[in-house]
């Protein structure tokens, strides 16, 4: 009677933690295709001095803007109970016409692309509270074939925190800019708000910060260059998933504004420059869903992390959002 009592303890003991751990991390992932406009708006041109006060300053500012495209692929795996790996791969595609700001340039249209692969490791505990790594390679290329930063290298950690329905998505990362005559680094911050009204609906707030800085010096002679950029996001976003099927929509926008200084200097001169960019788009999307039954059931135990989106200079203008 005491064998049957202890194997009926073990088996109820190994189903309940498969049970948790099944609730915990699961195979889960989605693709998403989405098409919307980008709109980028720079900002007036200042010319410095070696202290770094405005030497002179124009007001003109230049518009462009155009279709964007995006797409996306999701997928996490559980690795035991309460480890878990996800991947990600984002691609964009933004086409400018530029005529109006290059006068060179009359009938050109510009196209910038922009691609991310990213690999999540994390641990997510039975109350659905998570914390992780990320690393990522972002690169970028353009129709002229001058990128300002082709490579960029990311790894950082990210967490989420749990409450009802609600969750509290952080994310911080440092950046390795890839450059040939160059070297660089810099810090990228992101926090979300999610929010679940219903299993299948989700409303999301997203704030982010970005700075980075280059360094470039010269062997035939003294001169050296630097570039330092900053820059901040806001983005809202909403998602809904149709009921009893694998598709839905997401409807997602960002408004970002980057600060950009350029240095140059040797023994006998001296260049500084500085301009801003306030980039505004918006994506409506649709999405195809597998692994995870709703929306709900992917924040607690699915593929819900996000590929690092880079904002001012180390993006090719498009976003990975």
């Amino acid at each position: 009677m005491k064998n049957i009592v202890i194997l009926t303890s073990f088996v109820a003991g190994v189903w309940s933690s498969a049970a948790v751990a099944a609730e915990t991390n699961r195979y889960d992932g989605y693709a998403t295709f989405s098409g919307g406009y980008n709109s980028i708006k720079t900002g007036g041109y200042s010319s410095l001095d070696s202290n770094g006060n405005e030497t002179s300053s124009s007001p003109d500012s230049q518009k462009i803007d155009g279709p964007l495209l995006a797409g996306r692929f999701s997928a996490s795996a559980p690795i035991s109970s309460s480890l878990a790996v996800q991947v990600d791969a984002v691609f964009d595609r933004t086409s400018f016409k530029i005529g109006d700001v290059c006068r060179e340039c009359a009938g050109t249209t510009l196209h910038t692309n922009q691609t991310s692969l990213a690999t999540h490791l994390f641990w997510r505990s039975p109350s659905q509270d998570l914390v992780g790594l990320i690393a990522q390679r972002s690169s970028n290329s353009n129709s002229f074939g001058n990128a300002s930063i082709p490579v960029t290298y990311y790894i950082g950690g990210e967490g989420v925190v749990r409450a009802g329905r609600a969750s509290f998505y952080g994310q911080v990362a440092f950046a390795k800019p890839e450059l040939i005559y160059a070297s660089g680094s810099g810090v990228v911050a992101t926090g979300q708000i999610r929010y679940l009204p219903r299993d299948n609906f989700m409303i999301a707030a997203k704030l982010g910060y970005e700075r980075i800085s280059l360094n470039q010096s010269y062997t035939s002679d003294d001169r050296g260059s630097s570039y330092r950029s900053r820059g901040t996001v806001i983005g809202l976003k909403s998602e809904y998933q149709l009921k009893a099927s694998r598709f839905g929509v997401v409807l997602d926008g960002e408004y970002r504004d980057s600060n950009f200084r350029y240095t140059s200097q040797g023994s006998d001169f001296f260049y500084g420059a500085k301009n801003s960019m306030k980039v505004f788009q918006v994506l409506l999307g649709v999405k195809y869903n597998f692994g995870a039954g709703t929306l709900l059931d992917r924040d607690r135990s699915g593929a819900s992390l996000d590929a690092i989106a880079p904002l001012g200079m180390l993006t090719s203008f498009g976003g990975v959002g």
